[in-house]
């Protein structure tokens, strides 16, 4: 997904409508993506009652859930401004 969204924006043969589409698709994606990502490991944690979370698992998730905020903020500025 990340690499769709700088192919969309570093294609020079592209036509500007076709570019907004594959940044629109790329940051809609990105964001199911790391959305489903953090519910379904939090519910498999959940099931296996792992109450202290190791430290690489809560990195993961910890990044799984910046990077879906960042996409959130990005989207809202995007729908704002253009």
């Amino acid at each position: 997904m990340i690499g769709l969204l700088f192919y969309a924006w570093l294609a020079p043969g592209l036509a500007t409508a076709t570019q907004i589409n594959l940044v629109v698709f790329s940051v809609v994606f990105l964001g199911l993506y790391t959305f489903f990502t953090v519910a379904v490991s939090s519910l498999v944690y959940g099931y296996h009652n792992e109450k202290p979370l190791a430290k690489n698992k809560k990195i993961f998730l910890g990044y799984m859930s910046t990077i879906l905020v960042v996409v959130l903020l990005g989207s809202i500025y995007m729908m704002n401004h253009n």
